[in-house]
């Protein structure tokens, strides 16, 4: 997965973004063959090991999870210090993952009022780690009919930085819904 997200960085010249979560579906790591009981530590253990690859160093990666040794990894992400990583989720210990581990934060909140409850615990964790929570990019999900344009402004207010809106949110035929939105919201 780090060298397709490093060769997706460098084919898009820099415009790729990975999203990374950790799962909630038991049977998903079964069916793989996976611990589900200690997924966490081995998400931010493959966090740390990707980083490592990103650099054009020698990689070196010994853990529970992972023995790397002795290689570098191409092509690099063209972004330095490499592809950056959006954590998503809301629950568990994903605000301190996100302080440690990412660069971004995917909320999925439909409406700044399912947001803001979030944001002091994303600020407190930021905090714990010594970082700026506004070195955390904070995308978040938006559905138009819920809010209408004046939820921008909110979720604005709130530090988010992109929202993404569901084909799915905006109807039934999607070409139909994107010219809509387009009309509605784009100009």
């Amino acid at each position: 997965m780090a060298k397709q997200a490093a060769s997706l960085d460098f084919m898009s010249n820099g415009r790729f973004m990975l999203g990374v979560g950790i799962g909630w579906m038991r049977e998903e790591y079964e069916a793989i063959g996976v611990p589900f009981e200690r997924r966490g530590a081995r998400h931010d253990d493959y966090v740390e090991a990707i980083r490592k690859m990103w650099t054009g160093d020698v990689v070196e990666h010994k853990s529970d999870f992972i023995s790397w040794s002795g290689f570098h990894s191409y092509p690099l992400p063209v972004q330095k210090p490499g592809v950056p990583i959006i954590m998503g989720g809301t629950k568990g210990k994903i605000f301190e993952r996100v302080a440690k581990l990412a660069d971004g934060w995917f909320a999925p909140a439909g409406a700044p009022e399912h947001l803001a409850p979030m944001i002091p615990a994303l600020q407190a964790a930021c905090d714990a780690e010594g970082r700026d929570v506004s070195t955390v990019e904070i995308s978040s999900m938006w559905f138009p009919s819920m809010t209408g344009p004046d939820g921008l402004k909110k979720f604005e207010d709130l530090g988010v930085e992109r929202l993404i809106v569901f084909n799915p949110a905006l109807g039934v035929d999607p070409t139909e819904g994107v010219q809509r939105f387009a009309d509605e919201y784009l100009r």
